[in-house]
């Protein structure tokens, strides 16, 4: 099977304001631009021979400085689009947190429970695995797949891929612009996570920011 390198998309600034961000079409900040250029150096060692991604913009300004450097052309894939948060959408994390806590607590410790008029885990897991094991069926097993996934479409699949029950995706956390690496060690094996929350192509001090859960995808 193929190497598979799941990305995080850069910095936004809805991640400093601190509200939930899924469908919201924002693009990247000046850090998250930073970011993403810095990143389409970083992987440079890999022979990336497909490039898949959200539709949405700070997925496609993240995968640009990839493209470029490996002459790819990015491919929007409709199944990785970021998870819909429904009336919780731009909407402070403190105030859901304090003021819809049933339902908050109740998303937070159950993939199968949706946020208010949007998706639940589970559901986010279905269309996304989809999609990633039918781009992993089309290649061959010599080759490197990139995706640059929201957080919690990066999250449930880190679970696809390593064969873990769902509710194990709050246990994932990537920095904005970081990459994760899974490749089966020997042949018909399960897939291993061989590098994980990589950001040594920032500078010091520059670039990284770690979210605590699933609120900026």
């Amino acid at each position: 099977m193929p190497r598979l390198i799941f990305i995080r998309p850069g910095e936004t600034d809805y991640f400093l304001r601190e509200t939930f961000l899924g469908r919201m079409d924002v693009d990247l900040n000046e850090n998250g631009f930073y970011q993403a250029s810095a990143l389409g150096h970083a992987l440079d060692k890999y022979s990336i021979s497909f490039l898949a991604l959200s539709p949405l913009k700070r997925a496609v300004s993240t995968a640009l400085p990839l493209a470029e450097v490996h002459h790819l052309s990015p491919h929007p894939v409709a199944g990785f689009h970021a998870m819909d948060y429904g009336e919780w959408e731009d909407r402070r994390i403190s105030y859901i947190r304090h003021g819809d806590r049933r339902r908050y607590e109740a998303w937070l410790t159950d993939p199968n429970f949706p946020t208010p008029g949007g998706e639940s885990l589970r559901e986010v897991y279905a269309r996304a695995y989809n999609d990633l094991a039918h781009i992993v069926q089309q290649t061959n097993s010599d080759e490197t797949i990139a995706f640059v996934l929201q957080d919690a479409v990066l999250r449930v699949l880190c679970c696809a891929v390593l064969d873990l029950p769902l509710d194990a995706a709050k246990r994932f956390s990537m920095a904005h612009g970081s990459f994760a690496v899974f490749e089966r060690i020997y042949e018909d094996g399960p897939y291993q996570m061989t590098s994980w929350n990589q950001t040594h192509h920032f500078e010091s001090g520059v670039g990284a920011a770690v979210a605590d859960d699933l609120y900026e995808c």
